[in-house]
Order: structure tokens, then sequence, then C-alpha cells
């Protein structure tokens, strides 16, 4: 039996999120799993590093798995390839230790969310990126998302737990068991990017509650329609109240750009984005396993 380090692509347009679910569904970690087990002649159970929502995309994720084979390397990594559906792909493949965690290991993500914003739709676009048709103060929404970077408590920010219909309360995380309060987290930065009619806000974080990143981004879009400023952006993160924060903006906008196991490797991307939101010149070239691909 050995343990490997997946690092996977998808599409999640036709998926009900990562997570397995007990339903005919189809699902990111489903299809993996199935895959392997395909392969393997016996049932797998994958972990990831995140469990992202329905309709959200992923570019380079995470995961792990434990299986018996004599294949490994480059033959392995195609053999498994070839049995996931065409909008999952397993883009590496490395075999690690056996207590390596995918989850517990990593030390930050980075979320882009794309907005098409222009005056009309555009359906090469839609796959990926949420259609705004009304101007934008970019300049406003930089503002406003300021006072959201460093370690803060993001309930009004998140998903709302059915019994908590007004706030979310601080609840234990399965994914950082280290973190007494399950509602805390730490944005390192956000960016925003304006290249012609595409915005991409990007988000860099140790770990994010569902929902988190749309909420943010929802937010931002009323600060850059000129219903929220920077004051009141810091008084809803204050009051924990998920009613006072923007709409939960749809998931075909979102991608998790990567999951980060190198610190180095994060304050390249972190660098990179900070330079590439001051010069809208700046073009962020590489192939889809590049870090330096933020735009797609």
């Amino acid at each position: 039996m050995a343990r490997f380090f997946l690092t996977l692509q998808y599409d999640g347009t036709n998926s009900y999120g990562w997570q397995r679910q007990n339903n005919a569904h189809t699902t990111i970690q489903a299809a993996i799993e199935k895959a392997i087990a395909d392969l393997v002649g016996a049932p797998v159970s994958v972990v990831g590093a995140s469990r992202t929502d329905a309709g959200v995309h992923a570019r380079r994720t995470a995961a792990h798995v434990d299986i018996e084979t004599r294949l490994r390397g480059e033959e392995l990594r195609r053999a498994i390839d070839v049995r996931l559906p065409s909008d999952v792909s397993l883009i590496a493949l490395e075999e690690v230790a056996a207590d390596f965690h995918c989850r517990h290991r990593a030390l930050g993500k980075c979320y882009a969310y794309r907005v098409h914003n222009a005056r009309h739709r555009s359906p090469l676009a839609e796959r990926n990126a949420w259609f705004c048709p009304r101007e934008l103060d970019v300049a406003a929404m930089r503002d406003a998302a300021k006072p959201l970077v460093g370690e803060h408590d993001f309930s009004a920010f998140a998903t709302l737990l059915s019994d908590y219909p007004n706030k979310l309360t601080s609840q234990p995380d399965p994914e950082r068991p280290d973190k007494p309060e399950g509602n805390v987290r730490t944005l390192h930065a956000i960016e925003i990017l304006q290249r012609g009619h595409l915005l991409t806000f990007l988000v860099f974080g140790d770990g994010f509650l569902r929902g988190m990143v749309r909420g943010v981004v929802g937010t931002l879009i009323d600060a850059g329609l000129g219903k929220l400023t920077q004051t009141d952006v810091e008084k809803i993160l204050v009051s924990r109240d998920r009613r006072e924060a923007g709409a939960n903006l749809p998931a075909n906008g979102l991608t998790l750009e990567a999951v980060f196991y190198d610190r180095a490797e994060m304050e390249r991307w972190l660098a990179r984005a900070s330079e590439a939101a001051k010069d809208e010149r700046m073009s962020l070239p590489g192939s889809v396993s590049s870090p330096l691909e933020l735009l797609g």
C-alpha cells in the first residue's frame, strides 16, 4: 500500500461539488474514486484538500489516496487520467510519505472570482465568469477590500447554518483542527485585476468558510456599485451578520486556483498578483500547471 499525492483540475459546471453524496448526483470525489477503483480493482477513499461547492471549478487542487498497485509515476498518472470523465484531469501524481495529509499540510489557497463586466453577455465566458452589465468602480472595490485582509471572524460572509438563521457561531473546523475558532480565517491579500471586460478577484487565505469567497466578492461588487463604503464593510465584518453583507454570487465565476504547500511559492503568487493589479499591461503567461497562470 502506498500513498499518492494528486494534482487535479476540473470544470465544475456539471458537478454537484467535490464531496461524494449518498445519491446519484455526480461529484468530483466520486468520479476520481471510481476511476482509481476501476484501475486497482478495489474500493478507495480519496481525501481532498478543499471541498468545493456545486458548480465551482479548480485549476490546481490537491488530494491524496492510498492504493495497492505496481504502477508508479507517469504510467500510473496516465492509467488514472484515461478513466476520468472529460471534465476532470489528473495533471500530476507523486508518491508521498504514509503520514502526508493534503488538507492538514496545506499552507494556504488562492481563489479567483471572475466577472465579465460588459454591456452584453458572452456565451463563451459564461462557464467560468459571472456576467455583470452595470459599471463597476474598481478603485472603490479595492478600498472596500482593505478591511478584510488579516485575521478576522468571517461569519458575515459565509453560507448560513440552518440552525443559526442570522449569525454563524464559532464551530470546530474539521479542516483546521489547530484553530479553536471555526469561523476565524486569515486573508493574506485581495487583489482585483482588470483586463478589458474581465475582472478577476484573487483572494489568498489560509482557509475559507463555505461560501465565503462568493460572499466577500458579492459585498465588494456592492461597493463597486456605490451601495457600500469601506466603513460599511468594516461594520459588516464586525457584525458577523450574514444579512448585512452582499449576495452570495453564482458558483460559475469561482475557481480554486491553487493549494499551496510551499511558502516561497505562495509568496511568489502574492507578489505577482500585486504587481498585476497595479499594471494592467502585465501579462500572466503560463501553462495549466504554471503557478503564474492566474487568469486562465
